[in-house]
Order: C-alpha cells, then structure tokens, then sequence
C-alpha cells in the first residue's frame, strides 16, 4: 500500500488522525498527526481468475416456485419454515413471491431442510471459433471471404 501523504509505497502502515481525517501514513508521514493504531502489516493478494473448467453456481430460475410448492406440500406456514430454519418470516414471503433471489448458503439451507434442488452448476462458457449454425452472415464472415 502506499502512504496517503506522500505515496510511498510501505510494508507497514499507521492509522494517524491528521486534522480530523484518518489517513495510512509510513514512518515518516505519522509525525504530521496523531496515531490511532499501531502499524499494521500489508500483504497484496493478486485475485484470482475463474478457471474455464470450474463450475460456476447459480439459483435456478423457478426457485419460488419450487420452494412455495414443496412448503405447501408438507402443509406449513411461511412462518413456520422461518422458524425450522432460523430466519424471518418476511424473508421466506419475499423468496417465494420471487422479489428476493436466495443467496447460495441460504438456499443450501432450504435445499436440506425440503430435500429439494435450487442450486445449477453452470460451467464456464468456452470461447471458440466454430462457426455458428445460422445462416445469416456476420462482418467477420465478409472480412474473412475477401481474403
């Protein structure tokens, strides 16, 4: 990271108040204020890029309906599901009316607790260069013909 002062790039940093504003100042900068915390050690982690093999996870697009259906089938109540499962009624109403669309741990949850299926691997669209079955030339198809 770098000194909000000087830009320094530092290993270590301190939280310094400096006229009423918190900054991340180095050694050098920190005497311009007064410090808030002792200096804190920065590790930079690159991000990591999605694997074209790894499955992606997504809600399935019927999920209130699914989970509404296999509510009404054990004969319970919305509050009563928030109960078992330990969120709010108000929750489980907007899910099944489709105004909120499950996190994944939530719907993990509801998958055990009904024995249904919410969750679809969806794997990583693979970039290639087949030619697609439609018939309707691109402006890459004419570049490619006048070579």
């Amino acid at each position: 990271m770098e000194c909000d002062i000087c830009g320094k790039k530092a290993d270590k940093l301190y939280e310094v108040e400096v006229e009423g504003t918190l900054l991340h100042l180095c050694e050098e900068c920190k005497r311009f204020g007064k410090e808030i915390k002792k200096p804190k050690l920065v590790f930079t982690k690159k991000p990591t890029a999605l694997k074209e093999d790894e499955p992606i996870e997504s809600i399935r697009p019927d999920f209130s309906l699914v989970i509404k259906q296999a509510r009404q089938k054990l004969g319970m109540k919305q509050e009563e599901v928030a109960k078992r499962i330990n969120e709010k009624a108000s929750l489980i109403h907007s899910i099944e009316t489709g105004k909120h669309e499950p996190s994944i741990p939530l719907a993990r949850k509801l998958e055990k607790f009904f024995g249904i299926s919410l969750i679809e691997n969806i794997e990583a669209e693979k970039k290639t260069n087949q030619k697609k079955d439609n018939s309707a030339l691109t402006i890459g198809d004419i570049i490619n013909l006048k070579k």
